[in-house]
């Protein structure tokens, strides 16, 4: 047959023979067609606020959020020094994979609320914090740990 000597028809035209048979039947169908394999499932975000205290010294706390239609609850550790817009990523909470394919990443987004007291200084704790450090040690504990946060933080 003329037509099929030239690519024109039956299963092996010149569509098989260029896409592999992903346009139909025919010797063609399978080889170098569109195969789905395993793939990632979709990245979840999440904005979480986190007190400025928290955010200079670290802290860790529960978050709770909706993965697949349940209610999940994990702890987190919030490391010191995020700022507004730092991204947590914790692997493996994200929206399921595919054909055996991991799932995917929840990504929390943080937000950090204003505090009465302390402000950030273009992103450094302010020099203040020095001229209080000798008033430290007469501080109630929690206080102290966040000025030694904080100078750490300006230090670095």
């Amino acid at each position: 047959n003329v037509y099929k000597d030239m690519g024109a028809g039956g299963g092996d035209d010149i569509f098989s023979r260029l896409f592999g048979g992903a346009f139909g039947g025919g010797r063609g169908a399978g080889r170098g067609g569109f195969r789905a394999g395993p793939q990632k499932g979709g990245d979840l975000e999440m904005e979480i606020d986190v007190s400025f205290r928290d955010a200079v010294a670290g802290a860790e706390r529960s978050v709770a959020f909706r993965r697949n239609g349940k209610r999940e609850e994990l702890r987190v550790k919030i490391p010191a020094g995020v700022d507004n817009g730092s991204k947590i990523r914790i692997g493996g909470k994200g929206s399921p994979g595919e054909g055996g394919g991991p799932d995917g990443d929840l990504y929390l987004i943080i937000r950090v609320l204003p505090d009465p007291v302390f402000t950030r200084d273009g992103g450094r704790a302010p020099a203040l914090t020095r001229a209080i450090a000798a008033k430290v040690d007469q501080e109630p504990e929690h206080v102290a740990r966040l000025v030694r946060a904080m100078i750490a933080q300006e230090e670095k």
